[in-house]
């Protein structure tokens, strides 16, 4: 079964092993008389009991965000420094960026519409006066596409963004990225 590490606020870290059905990302604290609820943590794979780094993000008042090389990098002009240690914490992170995102892409998408209106408005009058002149059959074409046009369905729109300590592992990383680290050869 698979052995799952979580951290007490008053009793630091333990482990439960369960089943992957019983899994959740919040336990009780195993020590008598402790009513802490634990979250559960990402530990580092050589065994060692101290936390892994967190995920470190530097987020500004209006809500952009960048990802620094390094955890100790320093925070720029506006932005303030947030570690994400739970998986709880990096999965709102998440939800919170595509949220921002999906927004973005909606906002663009209704300006293209928009645009794409107007031209579509020019080149139809455009259309129906040349269409004065064709055959029937140049005329029924002419309005098929004009039907199989007006039918299109704006692409919906996911933003997918995801950080790699939860979404990747060797199965979908890409391979220069384990060159560098010799991460499959110690993992895989």
């Amino acid at each position: 079964m698979p052995i799952y590490s979580y951290r007490c606020e008053k009793h630091g870290v333990f482990e439960l092993s369960m089943r992957l059905a019983d899994w959740n990302d919040k336990k009780p604290c195993p020590k008598k008389h402790c009513k802490q609820i634990a979250e559960q943590v990402i530990l580092p794979n050589d065994g060692s009991r101290t936390f892994s780094e967190p995920v470190v993000v530097h987020v500004s008042a209006d809500g952009s965000f960048r990802f620094p090389g390094s955890s100790d990098a320093k925070v720029p002009k506006g932005f303030e420094k947030k570690e994400l240690r739970t998986i709880r914490e990096i999965e709102a992170f998440e939800r919170c960026v595509n949220t921002h995102l999906r927004a973005e892409s909606e906002q663009h998408q209704i300006n293209q519409e928009k645009h794409f209106a107007e031209m579509r408005s020019e080149l139809r009058s455009e259309l129906r006066m040349k269409m004065q002149g064709m055959s029937q059959y140049g005329k029924d074409l002419a309005r098929l596409a004009m039907a199989m046009n007006d039918a299109r369905r704006p692409q919906s729109t996911d933003a997918g963004f995801h950080l790699q300590i939860l979404h990747f592992d060797q199965t979908n990383r890409e391979a220069h990225r384990d060159e560098r680290t010799n991460w499959k050869g110690r993992h895989g």
